[in-house]
């Protein structure tokens, strides 16, 4: 009898097993869409309808706009007709950080085959573009314009 009761006891953790595997199996698409939301719009960013990672605009103002086109494409683009958002000049062939001010845009692009960044920052006034080979060079240059604002990654920020 001992021997029934033990083994009716191991059925049970046993079962108890696969139920909470086939519930954790169900359980994980969802969580991992939930964690895949949150890491690409954090602090719950407004994004606009039918955008992604690879196809959306981050509006800075009127006349400029970063245009990201697939998922290693984004340009930092000036437009003389804010309606339009036509490209009258591409300032940036690639854009993986940013940030402005209102006298500056900030730009960070990563190089696809060392990793590692260069940096630019663009006066806005007079659209003159000063560039940055490295971190320090890049913080030296905000330092002696004055610029506070750091260069975040673009998931920060607005997407339409």
């Amino acid at each position: 009898m001992d021997n029934h009761i033990e083994l009716q006891q191991k059925y049970k953790k046993i079962s108890i097993m696969f139920v909470i595997l086939f519930l954790s199996i169900l359980a994980f698409p969802y969580l991992g869409v939930k964690f895949v939301n949150f890491y690409a719009n954090p602090a719950d960013k407004y994004r606009g309808e039918f955008t992604s990672p690879t196809a959306h605009m981050i509006i800075i103002d009127d006349h400029f706009h970063v245009a990201t086109t697939s998922s290693n494409q984004s340009y930092l683009v000036y437009s003389e007709t804010p309606e339009g958002r036509f490209r009258d000049e591409v300032y940036s062939q690639s854009v993986d950080k940013l940030n402005w001010t209102d006298e500056f845009i900030l730009v960070g692009a990563q190089s696809e085959t060392s990793g590692k960044y260069s940096y630019m920052i663009l006066d806005r006034a007079t659209r003159e573009v000063e560039g940055y080979t490295d971190e320090e060079a890049f913080d030296k240059g905000r330092e002696e314009k004055g610029i506070e604002a750091d260069v975040l990654d673009k998931k920060y920020f607005d997407w339409y």
